[in-house]
Formats: structure tokens, sequence, C-alpha cells
């Protein structure tokens, strides 16, 4: 958890010098916007924090393949 915490603060010190009104702008039709990525980084996180969560109360860990509840139907993590 320690270099989970050392990771937020650099990535919240990226983001600080990054222009803000670059943010929302993507560098290129295949690449993300600063706004994207963190909006990703947020939702895996968010989704294993709450997978570990339940791991570690005793559920048991589901099927890397499966589909996770919320999941859109049809995406494709291999095009991310």
């Amino acid at each position: 958890l320690d270099a989970l915490a050392l990771a937020r603060r650099e990535l919240a010190a990226a983001l600080e010098r990054s222009p803000a009104h670059l943010r929302d702008r993507s560098p290129g039709d295949d690449a993300w916007s600063v706004a994207q990525l963190l909006e990703h980084l947020v939702l895996v996180e968010t989704r294993s924090m709450g997978a570990f969560e339940q791991v570690a109360a005793g559920a048991p860990a589901r099927d890397a393949n499966a589909p996770a509840a919320g999941d859109a139907p049809g995406f494709d993590v291999e095009s991310v």
C-alpha cells in the first residue's frame, strides 16, 4: 500500500505540472487525454479495491475471464 500511496503522490505532482487547458485534449487520434487517463485509473482502482476487499473478507475470487458486474456488454479490454 505504500507503493500505491507513493504512486498517487507522483501522479498528483505530474498532474500539477500539466497545463490545465491541455488536460482534456487528446494528443492524437489513438491517444487518451490526461483527463481520460485519470478517469480510467480511478475506475480500475475502484473496481480492483472492491475485488481485493471482497477476497480479504473471505469471498471467493471470481474467474478473471468472466465479465464483472457493471462491465459494458461487448467491451473489448484488448482494444484499450
